[in-house]
Parts: C-alpha cells; sequence; structure tokens
C-alpha cells in the first residue's frame, strides 16, 4: 500500500495596507481595529453569507505600506545576494533588504507603493487578527473608533469623508464593513541597520 505524502503545512501571512499615519498609531499600539468595506454587498438581501477576505481569526498579516527606496547601488555589486537599501514612509526606520527573484529590480530611488510591498521588504512587525465580523459603518462606537487609532468617532466620520468620498463612498450611505480587531504577534521593532 503507498504511503500517504505529509506535507508540512506553512503558515501564510497575508498582506494589508495602511497609510503612515494608521502605522505610527499601530506602532504605537494606539490601532488595533481596522474596517474595510465589503464590496458588492446585496441590499435587497438582509443576512447574505459572505465568505471573509485573508486574514481571517487566527490568522497573521504584515503590513503592506509606501516605501521610499533609498540606494539602488546595491544591486550591481551584490549580484548573487541582491539586496536594497529601503526606508518607511510612516517613520525613519530603515534596512537592507534582499531583492526576492520574483520581483524586478527598482532602476532607480523613489518611492514604492504598499499594495506592491514584497513580504521580504515589509518591516518586521506581525499581527494576529483576535477577532472578524462584519457591521454597519455608522454602529462604530466612539470607543471602536477610538480602538481605530482616533480621538473619537467625529475625528473618525472626518477621516472616512476624507478617504472616500473621492471614491463615491458616502457616511449616509452606511455601507457594511468588515471590522478586524488585531494585536501584535510580536512586538519588538529592530534599531535601525
Amino acid at each position: 500500500m503507498p504511503q500517504r505524502i505529509q506535507r508540512k503545512r506553512t503558515e501564510h501571512v497575508y498582506a494589508m495596507r495602511f497609510g503612515a499615519a494608521s502605522v505610527r498609531a499601530i506602532l504605537a499600539g494606539d490601532k488595533t481595529q481596522t474596517r474595510r468595506i465589503i464590496r458588492n454587498w446585496p441590499s435587497y438581501w438582509s443576512n447574505p453569507i459572505l465568505v471573509p477576505p485573508h486574514p481571517r481569526e487566527g490568522e497573521q498579516f504584515y503590513i503592506s505600506e509606501t516605501i521610499e527606496i533609498l540606494n539602488t547601488d546595491l544591486w550591481s555589486y551584490k549580484e548573487s545576494a541582491p539586496a536594497i537599501a529601503i526606508q518607511y514612509i510612516a517613520d525613519t526606520w530603515h534596512h537592507i533588504a534582499p531583492i526576492p527573484q520574483r520581483v524586478k529590480p527598482p532602476q532607480e530611488e523613489g518611492r514604492w507603493p504598499g499594495r506592491t510591498l514584497p513580504i521580504e521588504w515589509a518591516r518586521p512587525w506581525r499581527g494576529l487578527v483576535t477577532r472578524l465580523w462584519a457591521e454597519h459603518l455608522q454602529d462604530i462606537s466612539d470607543s471602536d473608533a477610538k480602538a481605530e487609532g482616533f480621538g473619537g468617532l467625529d475625528h473618525f466620520r472626518e477621516i472616512w469623508l476624507q478617504l472616500y468620498a473621492e471614491r463615491g463612498i458616502r457616511w449616509m450611505d452606511n455601507p457594511m464593513v468588515w471590522v478586524r480587531g488585531f494585536e501584535a504577534a510580536n512586538s519588538t521593532e529592530p534599531s535601525n541597520v
């Protein structure tokens, strides 16, 4: 009888995009929740069954944020182990990071958008989703707004309007959102290299 091969399950770490202000709040421990709009929520159906996107409860994520590429010369002289000097826009933390084979090396210094940030270039901080639920945007409480890293509900609403009004997502439409509660899976940020 053939033997079954047991594959070792690797734990996947998912990317979550955050702006610079949110990254600073996360690192300071002031942001422990995030809300993301549920796309294509059927308004005629009061209780649809939706599968939430990753990361889900119990899964880890890394911060996908905009970085500044400081030095591309490292690429040319380290062909065997290509690396690049980067700095995070949210703060002054910087380090030397490897360039993965799947990523085309940058040809010039400048910004690299967070939406395409490889995990190898992400800061070492990891988050763990502790809770995940869906709710209407306006169901947010003042304490939830503070857990989002804001001064309170009015501040949260003001920033929401700034970020989403131009995308046609209005506060008064009260869209459904995924809410993730999270904590640091590792709490130390290494010093600058």
